[in-house]
């Protein structure tokens, strides 16, 4: 199958796989097993980077998705072996926080592919990201909102980068 992936395509497909992640995780994490979560993230998020795959072989001179796709495959990794019990944390609080570090981090590499507005808006999020991380190690009440601020400060931005998106 040969397809050509758009520019615009690779932002809203991630967008829309982050805010249905979250929306989903939101309505049925009392009800789904962390092994079947990370199977779901796993699956949903592997559209996105396949389309990011197929997109960097169409622009041999960029790797834009490429923080993406690691954040995406770190998670899911890092996941994986917390539930295996390769890795260990001292509170489930304290991996919620990977959650909007692992994303501050690809937003502010991809800071590095855009001028102007763009550019600062990545920024801006990283940084909110950031925060967010940084509140949730020491105000548990971050907790109550988690999975809206991942969705707000997570999907929305790519989804308007989409939008927005010209060439």
């Amino acid at each position: 199958m040969d397809f050509e992936v758009r520019n615009r395509t690779i932002f809203i497909l991630w967008g829309f796989a982050l805010a249905a992640g979250w929306t989903v995780s939101y309505f049925l994490y009392d009800f789904m097993t962390p092994l079947s979560l990370i199977a779901f993230w796993t699956v949903l998020m592997s559209p996105p980077v396949i389309v990011s795959v197929k997109w960097m072989t169409q622009h041999d001179s960029s790797s834009l998705p490429a923080p993406w796709i690691l954040t995406a495959a770190l998670a899911v990794g890092f996941g994986f072996a917390v539930i295996e019990g390769h890795f260990s944390i001292p509170d489930i609080d304290n991996y919620a926080v990977f959650w909007f570090f692992l994303p501050a981090m690809a937003f502010a590499a991809t800071t590095y592919y855009f001028e102007g507005l763009v550019s600062k808006m990545y920024t801006g999020i990283s940084l909110v990201n950031f925060i967010i991380a940084g509140s949730l190690l020491f105000n548990q009440g971050v907790m109550d909102q988690y999975f809206v601020l991942a969705g707000l400060t997570q999907a929305l931005p790519l989804i308007y980068h989409g939008y927005i998106y010209e060439a």
